[in-house]
């Protein structure tokens, strides 16, 4: 997503797509460390976000209020919510996995459940988001079912490699062997093989990141529920 702040408007709306519309969920590596200032400054999107904290400290704006996570900490961040994420220290390397979705996916819309659980949640001004702590059982639970989800260094160095090299195949005449070299990948043998697998890989990922989801909710709606979320904001 760090790749995006171009396409922030003058209201700092992210003016791009989360995943497809038949599909709305997009899965994301911020690398906080490599960016100006080490800082995705101030945006908001429609749709919900879990972030978390990997490699080093964070600082998080949300509106007015500032948040410090550890390594190991998540959020989770409401509907058309203004924030930001800051790497605090600049020896750390933070990369940072996030999830971009529409919350239709827990529910559609017009659905009972939609209009009784999880719009309430996603409009509720008082809760803009909850952090969770990686030291509390709990919120440990969820933590480890995103950390689950998501890829691993070696699948994530080599989805860069394919999104460069369909970058490269789109925008150049190159041959797709001086391509293949470019991006790391040894052969254009090799990078079909590669391509498939991350297709593959995708898919899985995003059948479990669906489920995932549909999982959590209905933990966050029952701690909503039950009042423990003043334990959440900080």
């Amino acid at each position: 997503m760090l790749t995006q702040i171009t396409h922030l408007d003058n209201t700092l709306y992210e003016s791009i797509q989360h995943g497809q519309n038949d599909f709305p969920i997009q899965f994301y590596v911020d690398e906080l460390y490599k960016s100006e200032n080490r800082r995705f400054p101030l945006h908001w999107h429609f749709e919900p976000e879990f972030f978390i904290a990997r490699g080093g400290e964070l600082k998080v704006q949300i509106g007015n209020h500032f948040i410090k996570l550890n390594s190991g900490d998540g959020i989770f961040i409401s509907s058309n919510t203004l924030h930001s994420f800051e790497q605090i220290n600049e020896n750390d390397i933070c990369k940072c996995p996030n999830i971009v979705f529409s919350a239709e996916i827990i529910a559609p819309y017009t659905s009972s459940i939609y209009q009784k659980y999880v719009r309430p949640l996603l409009t509720n001004s008082n809760l803009p988001y909850f952090v969770l702590h990686s030291d509390i059982p709990w919120h440990k639970e969820i933590l480890n079912k995103l950390f689950d989800v998501f890829a691993s260094p070696i699948e994530y160095l080599l989805k860069h490699r394919i999104e460069s090299s369909k970058r490269l195949l789109c925008s150049t005449t190159r041959s797709i062997q001086e391509i293949c070299l470019e991006c790391g990948l040894n052969s254009s043998s090799y990078f079909i093989k590669v391509f498939k697998r991350n297709r593959e890989l995708h898919l899985k990922s995003t059948e479990r990141i669906f489920s995932l989801l549909a999982e959590l909710f209905p933990i966050v709606i029952s701690r909503l529920v039950l009042g423990s979320f003043s334990l959440l904001l900080i």
